[in-house]
Formats: structure tokens, sequence, C-alpha cells
């Protein structure tokens, strides 16, 4: 039986062939009764689901409960269906109008009935993908922000709720998706959605205000976690390798460390007493120079041979001691 809205209403007794009725002097053998204010659930609107029918013949009643009256609104949504065009729709399916009373107002209100589908699920089906797209990262992965519809009205019944995203795409920052609503036997729904992913990586960052040249120790910089979208790619994660270095230029509190950051430290000044070691096949010679660059282990800088007033290229090896390479 069709769930019914009751309301005051004029029920207007329509009769298919009334006057056919009279000349036979018979009652018909068929009522359909509708009512003022009828909801439905699935589309196309039956006969069968906003009328009750009663008659001795099951076949004629399986008829004219599948008698089609048109599309449904949608969900949620109302439709008016006058009684004469029922009563036509009746007629066209060829049940004979001599056999059929109809008991129905001049117009009826046809209501879709409806679900909701909230704002509070479709987040959760949002987070669902993050972490399933995630994978083995995902226990890195933030949600900072997901925008979704309020909510999306579907028919009554059996809901498949998935979110898919780009194809290949990295969770990483803004990134679009779409919201995918199937509800019973209706065409899926697409909506558009959004969400932003933070990936928190470790990186080292300054403890507290690093002046220009100040030479790192443990105590300088500190492990965090910040989100690998807006990080600089020569950003560092390990403190060892930092340790002994200087900052080139003045670093706040809280910034990230990266290698361009970075330089090593000078063991020798511009001015400093040297030696120079000059090695090759059993062969070792020194003699005595002035650094004229500062240098760090490692780098080449310009020294004076103080024997020879020449200029030479050299590798720093110390504070105190220079090669030059064959």
């Amino acid at each position: 039986m069709p769930t019914v809205l009751f309301r005051p209403a004029f029920l207007l007794l329509v009769v298919l062939h009334a006057a056919a009725l009279a000349q036979a002097g018979s009652a018909p053998a068929v009522r359909v009764h509708i009512p003022a204010q009828v909801e439905v659930v699935a589309d196309p609107i039956r006969l069968g689901e906003i009328a009750r029918i009663e008659t001795a013949d099951p076949q004629e009643r399986d008829r004219l409960q599948e008698v089609s009256l048109g599309r449904a609104p949608l969900p949620g949504r109302e439709r008016r269906l006058e009684a004469g065009w029922i009563a036509s729709r009746i007629r066209a399916a060829g049940v004979l109008p001599e056999r059929v009373a109809l008991e129905a107002p001049e117009e009826i209100a046809v209501r879709r009935a409806f679900a909701v589908v909230e704002r509070q699920a479709l987040e959760e089906a949002v987070r669902r993908h993050v972490a399933a797209q995630g994978g083995g990262a995902a226990h890195g992965l933030r949600i900072r922000e997901i925008r979704v519809p309020e909510s999306i009205v579907v028919p009554p019944g059996a809901l498949e709720l998935r979110v898919a995203g780009p194809k290949g795409g990295e969770l990483l920052g803004t990134v679009p998706l779409t919201v995918i609503v199937k509800a019973a036997e209706e065409p899926e729904r697409r909506f558009p959605a959004a969400v932003t992913v933070e990936r928190l990586v470790p990186v080292l960052v300054a403890r507290r205000p690093l002046g220009r040249f100040k030479p790192l120790s443990e105590e300088d910089v500190a492990v965090a976690e910040r989100d690998a979208a807006g990080l600089p790619q020569d950003a560092l994660a390990r403190p060892e390798a930092v340790l002994g270095q200087r900052v080139k230029r003045p670093v706040e509190a809280g910034a990230v460390i990266t290698s361009d950051l970075l330089e090593a430290r000078p063991v020798v000044k511009n001015g400093d007493r040297v030696r120079i070691v000059a090695e090759s096949a059993g062969l070792r010679i020194t003699a005595s120079g002035v650094a004229r660059q500062r240098g760090a282990v490692g780098e080449m800088i310009q020294v004076v041979n103080l024997d020879s007033n020449k200029a030479v290229a050299a590798r720093v090896v110390d504070e105190r001691t220079v090669r030059i390479e064959f």
C-alpha cells in the first residue's frame, strides 16, 4: 500500500464511461482509490504505488498496478497529476473503461521520497580516499581542509559513495576530487570537491636566531616536521650533516636549514702564515707561505710562496697547511 500524506481534500468521483455503467445497471468491477497527496520512491510513477486497487481479478490488478503515470519528480520535489489524465492512462493500458471507477481528487500531489547524505559522510569518504591513496605514507599525511557539498539529496535505499581523484596525481597541496553518489537504481551523480593535504617530513630548523657566520652546534638546530609541499629541495634533515659549518647570512628561529644556507667554516684567513707542501712520485717539497684568501678545509685558495714571492693555488689541508696539486 502506498505511503500516504493526508490533508483535507475534495474527492472527485470519476467513473469511466458512466453512461455505459448506467445502461448496464451494474457496479464497476474495479475501484481505484487515490488520495490527494502521495509519496513515491522509484521512477517512473506506477499506479500501484499511489493507489489502492480493488478488484476480484488478480491479473487485472497486476495490469493496473503497472500502469505508468510518467516520470517521478526529483527526490524531495513534487509533481501534480490530474485525475482525468490518470483515467486516460488507465484506458491506454487496455482496461475496459466500463469496468473501472476512479475515486480521486481533481489534482494529486506526488512527492518523491528522499534521503540526505550529510556533509559529515562526504568528508569521511574523502578521508578514506586520502588514506587509501597515501598507502604506506598515509601516516605522514595530514588533512588541512576538505571542501565538499553541504549535503546531497538522493532517493532512499542502498547508497554507494566513493571519491575519485586525478589519475597518477600526488596527494600534496590542494587536490581536486570528485564525489560519486550512486543511490538505488538511479544513475550515478558526480559532485566537485577538493582536499588540501600536508605530507609531513623531518627537517632541520634553527632553535634560535643565528647571526651571520655563526658556526653550528647541536644546540643551534632541532629536527621538526614540515609540509613537503613548501620545502626547498635542498632542505637538510640530519644534525650531523651541519655540525661545524656556519651560516652565510642571519637565520630566524624556526627557519628550515638548507644546504644553500651553509658554508664550511674557514680554518685559514687572509694573512695567515701557512706551510706549502708539494708532493709527487716520492718527492716532497715544503716552503713557507702567506694566505691571500680565507678558506675552509678542502677549498682552493691563493697563497704567496715567501721563497719565490710567487702566488700559487693550493688546497687547504688544515689551519696551518696547504697542498699544491700536480
